[in-house]
C-alpha cells in the first residue's frame, strides 16, 4: 500500500470524532449487534448454519485478493496460513477494491504484522467489546473464563502434541477464518494461540467449543506466555 495513503488513514484513525464515527457505523455496528442479541438462543445447529453462511462470505471476499486465485470456494482448499506468510505476502491477501485502514497484529516474534482493516472489521471488534462489557458486565480483568467466538470467526483446533499442558488438560492450537474483514479476509490463519481444555471433553464437546457452546479453561500464546482467562478469542 502507498506510504501516504497509510499516513493519511492512520492520522484519521487517530481522530476521535472518525474513529468513533467508524467503530460505530450504524450499518456495521448494527448488523453485529443484532447478531449477538441473537446468538444465545441459537442451538448448535443453528450456529453451524451461521458459521457455515459467514464462512461463505468470508471466501467469497478473499478470492478477490491476488491469493483468493490460487484457491477454490470451499474452505478445505485453502493451506494453513502463519505470521510469517502473511509478513512475506501481506499485498497478495488485500482486497484492492475494499476501503480499509491499517493495523498490526500483536507479533509474537516481536515484529508485528501489517493488517488492513475495513470499516465493518472495526465496528464488529467494537460490537463485541461492548457486548462483553456491557451486556455481560465483564471486563478483560475480570473475566474468569474463555470462550471462542463462533460469531468472530469460523474456528478449527489443531492438537498440540508435547505442549506443557496443566495435568489433566489437553491443548489445541487455534486456526481461524475471520468472518468480518473484507479487506484482507485471512482464511484458515494459524493465530499463534492455543487453548486448554479438560482431558474430559469428547470429540461433541470439542465442536461445542468451537460453536462456542463450551468454555476452554484458559488461552496462551504458543510463544510461551502464561495461560490466562480472557472473556472473548
Amino acid at each position: 500500500m502507498p506510504a501516504l495513503t497509510t499516513r493519511v488513514a492512520r492520522r484519521l484513525k487517530s481522530t476521535g470524532l472518525v474513529n468513533r464515527l467508524v467503530r460505530y457505523s450504524p450499518r456495521h455496528y448494527g448488523e453485529v449487534r443484532h447478531l449477538l442479541r441473537d446468538l444465545d438462543a441459537k442451538d448448535r445447529e443453528r450456529r453451524r448454519a451461521l458459521s457455515l453462511r459467514l464462512t461463505a462470505r468470508a471466501l467469497t471476499w478473499a478470492r478477490r485478493a491476488p491469493v483468493g486465485r490460487e484457491h477454490g470456494a470451499s474452505l478445505a482448499d485453502w493451506p494453513i496460513i502463519d505470521q510469517r506468510a502473511l509478513r512475506e505476502r501481506a499485498s497478495s491477501y488485500c482486497v484492492l477494491e475494499c476501503s480499509w485502514l491499517p493495523a498490526e497484529t500483536a507479533g509474537t516474534t516481536g515484529a508485528p504484522v501489517s493488517v488492513d482493516r475495513s470499516r465493518r472489521c472495526l465496528a464488529a471488534g467494537q460490537a463485541f467489546i461492548d457486548d462483553l462489557m456491557g451486556v455481560w458486565d465483564l471486563t478483560f480483568a475480570t473475566a474468569r473464563i474463555a470462550r471462542l467466538r463462533s460469531d468472530s470467526a469460523h474456528v478449527q483446533l489443531e492438537a498440540v502434541p508435547g505442549s506443557d499442558s496443566p495435568p489433566g488438560h489437553r491443548a489445541f492450537g487455534i486456526i481461524a477464518t475471520g468472518f468480518w474483514n473484507e479487506a484482507m479476509p485471512l482464511v484458515r490463519y494459524r493465530t499463534d494461540d492455543v487453548a486448554f481444555v479438560p482431558d474430559s471433553y469428547t470429540p461433541s464437546d470439542i465442536d461445542d467449543v468451537t460453536l462456542g457452546l463450551k468454555p476452554v479453561v484458559a488461552i496462551r500464546r504458543a510463544s510461551g506466555e502464561r495461560p490466562r482467562s480472557s472473556g472473548a478469542c
